[in-house]
C-alpha cells in the first residue's frame, strides 16, 4: 500500500530542494568566477546552472500552487 504525501510535507520537500539548488548554483557560479577552469568547462558550469534555475523556477510554481490551494 502507498501512501500520498501530505501537502505540507511536499512543501517542505520542496523547500529543502529549493536551497540545496541555490546552495549547488553559489558553488558552480564560485567556481566559474575563479580562473582555474578551461573556458569550455565554465560553459558546461553555466548550463548546469540553468537546469538548476529551471528546477528553482519549477518548485516556485510548486509551492505557490500547493500554498494557495
Amino acid at each position: 500500500m502507498t501512501f500520498k504525501k501530505s501537502i505540507k510535507t511536499q512543501i517542505e520537500e520542496a523547500e529543502e530542494e529549493i536551497n540545496n539548488n541555490k546552495e549547488a548554483k553559489m558553488l558552480l557560479d564560485s567556481a566559474i568566477s575563479s580562473t582555474y577552469l578551461f573556458d569550455r568547462h565554465s560553459l558546461e558550469l553555466q548550463k548546469m546552472i540553468k537546469e538548476y534555475n529551471l528546477r528553482i523556477d519549477y518548485l516556485n510554481n510548486f509551492l505557490e500552487g500547493a500554498r494557495n490551494g
